[in-house]
């Protein structure tokens, strides 16, 4: 138990400290730049997650299918023994 009770000293030390320092709120624009980043950050996530899931490679031009079916019929030069 002393070094749990050790960490949370250290976890309060830090915060005391950090919060001694940082930026005090600025107003509407602090505000908007967050709004406009956690936007940015929810569309990106949700464009990963969606493409992990359902990726857009079933047309015969996709660069992976072209490159697979270059491998299969030999033009690439790579020998399949």
């Amino acid at each position: 138990m002393n070094a749990f009770s050790a960490y949370i000293n250290v976890a309060q030390e830090f915060f005391r400290w950090s919060h001694d320092h940082a930026g005090a709120n600025e107003g509407i624009g602090d505000l908007i730049t967050a709004a406009i980043s956690i936007v940015i950050v929810a569309v990106s996530l949700f464009l990963c997650v969606k493409y992990f899931l359902f990726p857009k490679e079933n047309k015969d031009t996709h660069i992976k299918k072209r490159i697979l079916d270059d491998e299969v019929r030999g033009e690439r030069g790579l020998h399949h023994e």
